[in-house]
């Protein structure tokens, strides 16, 4: 099971709603974390898949208008991603399959079971098509889906780079990402103390302490994203 990250909420008219919701003609995005109405989040292959379709019953067109199929920039905790829709890779294999072996097609993890979500397939024209996932029939029968985003983390640093104690960092591995405040910064640890709940696996890369201290081994860890506040 890959750890799964609490992180940013829903934002509809201006307002962070619970989900998941009808969309009933509103505006929607992708707000800072919220007190209540955290999104969960499964890491997967240094991405962020979202645990639930956030809308529910929303057509492609409105997501393809939005741009939130192809990639949306989007700024949350002073963090920078594109936001798009899981999709078929280069290779042909599909982000959906690799989500659903992170979560070990846990239902009460990823939220899957009848809750079909939209995803990008490409075409034999290299177009972009949308497919829908989950559910229960098959795609054609898909006029409307729910729309389950992903986060893509922009603005990497390396784990070797110089932190200074005090900034906002997230900081990546293979299958888990840490959201936490710069305590100390050596060559063998970056230790951090973690903003808020996170569900992690055991794994050597990671020693966790009371009082949500944590201590990552620099060598495991893919890059590092810094809040832009803290960086400047």
């Amino acid at each position: 099971m890959a750890s799964i990250i609490k992180f940013g909420s829903l934002v509809m008219n201006g307002e962070v709603c619970p989900f998941p919701t009808l969309r009933d003609g509103k505006d929607f995005w992708l707000g800072d974390t919220a007190e209540k109405h955290q999104i969960h989040w499964l890491v997967v292959d240094n991405k962020l898949v979202c645990c639930w379709n956030l809308i529910t019953r929303l057509s492609w067109e409105e997501l393809e208008a939005g741009r939130w199929a192809s990639g949306k920039p989007v700024f949350l905790d002073g963090f920078s991603f594109g936001c798009r829709l899981l999709q078929q890779s280069d290779d042909g294999s599909y982000e959906w399959d690799r989500a659903m072996e992170a979560c070990g097609g846990d239902n009460a993890a990823f939220h899957w079971r009848n809750c079909p979500s939209w995803t990008r397939e490409k075409r034999p024209d290299e177009s972009w098509a949308g497919l829908a996932c989950g559910g229960e029939k098959s795609v054609e029968p898909y006029i409307t889906a729910g729309w389950r985003p992903v986060l893509v983390p922009l603005g990497q640093d390396s784990p070797h780079d110089e932190f200074l104690p005090g900034w906002d960092l997230l900081v990546w591995g293979s299958n888990f990402v840490l959201d936490g405040v710069l305590q100390e910064q050596t060559q063998y640890d970056i230790l951090l103390r973690m903003r808020r709940e996170v569900f992690l696996p055991e794994s050597p890369a990671y020693r966790l302490f009371d009082d949500n201290f944590v201590a990552v081994d620099p060598a495991q860890v893919k890059f590092v994203q810094v809040a832009r506040q803290k960086a400047g």
